[in-house]
């Protein structure tokens, strides 16, 4: 089935306004959608606009978040995302990180009480057309483990980066896990099978048995130790930083009804060294 961009777009804003959601913010999240969609990565991107909207018509999370700023110095800020959407959220802390990077030549917001962000590529693929190198991540809830435990223990904390050269951009876009949910569904939906090593069953046993992973939630780290110390370090640059949930944490330890939390990193590469020179050194690394 092929379907008109431009019909897809105005199908996914009025899905949105429909919710409640203001102009403003549906134009936002309808951009962030078609991008991640135009990957063609088959998850993370329309599949989710349905459940979006509901949580919002449901009252479950916020579609017009209104952003408080809870600390700052320098080049530094931390906001409270008001249980906003992940996207909204994530999408404000990108913009605002650009914002500081254009005066100081880099900056780092994070924002805590936030929900699922969608992926890091729209915003790193955004951030990079206007010239900056910002490093978006996140963190989950807990749904990562480790070989030997029977119960996860921290979020599979995605993370990406853009750069950009004169014949394209490199674009990485990651969780810690050797399987996102969204991918593992896909997994299963298609009855196809996955290295043992990618998680475990409800008895703490490698499977290659998607449907065993999706149901124990028992997802393995990239690179075992390796993996796990990235989604350690996102935890920290994300719900250490910005007071947010820590872990499995929920409303009741935490006062939030958010269980995620964002963070952008910007660098102004343009002061830094000339953005002409960055793309051409991007290029060379490339070839």
């Amino acid at each position: 089935m092929k379907v008109l961009i431009d019909d897809l777009k105005d199908k996914i804003y009025r899905a949105f306004t429909i919710a409640g959601i203001n102009n403003k913010n549906s134009k936002i999240l309808t951009d962030i959608f078609i991008r991640a969609t135009l990957r063609g990565v088959g998850h993370h991107d329309i599949d989710s606009v349905y459940n979006r909207a509901k949580s919002v018509i449901d009252n479950k999370i916020n579609g017009n978040p209104e952003f408080r700023l809870a600390s700052s110095f320098g080049a530094l800020e931390s906001y409270d995302g008001d249980n906003g959407l992940g996207e909204l959220c994530t999408h404000f802390v990108m913009e605002r990180s650009i914002e500081i990077a254009q005066k100081l030549g880099i900056g780092l917001v994070t924002i805590r009480n936030s929900n699922h962000f969608l992926s890091a590529a729209p915003f790193n693929e955004i951030a990079n057309e206007r010239g900056f190198f910002t490093i978006v991540m996140s963190k989950s809830p807990a749904g990562l483990s480790l070989p030997g435990a029977d119960k996860n223990i921290i979020g599979n904390n995605p993370f990406g980066f853009s750069a950009g050269y004169k014949e394209g951009n490199i674009l990485f876009d990651i969780c810690c896990a050797y399987s996102s949910y969204g991918k593992m569904q896909e997994k299963v939906k298609n009855n196809q099978k996955v290295p043992a090593y990618w998680g475990n069953d409800t008895d703490g046993k490698p499977t290659t048995n998607p449907a065993d992973i999706f149901k124990s939630g028992l997802y393995m780290p990239i690179g075992e130790h390796k993996g796990f110390g990235l989604a350690i370090m996102v935890e920290i640059l994300t719900a250490i930083i910005s007071n947010g949930a820590i872990l499995n944490q929920g409303y009741s330890d935490t006062g939030f009804k958010g269980e995620y939390s964002q963070t952008a990193i910007t660098i102004n590469v343009e002061k830094l060294l000339g953005s002409s020179e960055f793309e051409n050194r991007n290029l060379q690394m490339v070839q």
